[in-house]
């Protein structure tokens, strides 16, 4: 997987979680702004991307 790939798939991945959320529940705002900065952060951070991804298929 390339460093491309792996930002892509964990700010997608984040980004589903929260679309996911939002069907459920009201958006808080506060935690959609942190949330946000965290997908602009997985977007741009390949080793912070693959920790996340590493994370999310421990939980499955």
């Amino acid at each position: 997987m390339t460093d491309e790939d792996a930002c892509k798939l964990a700010a997608e991945a984040c980004l589903s979680w929260w679309q996911e959320r939002d069907e459920v529940t009201e958006a808080d705002d506060m935690l959609w702004r942190m949330s946000e900065d965290r997908i602009n952060e997985l977007a741009c951070d390949p080793w912070k991307a693959r920790a996340y991804l590493a994370e999310r298929s421990s939980e499955s």
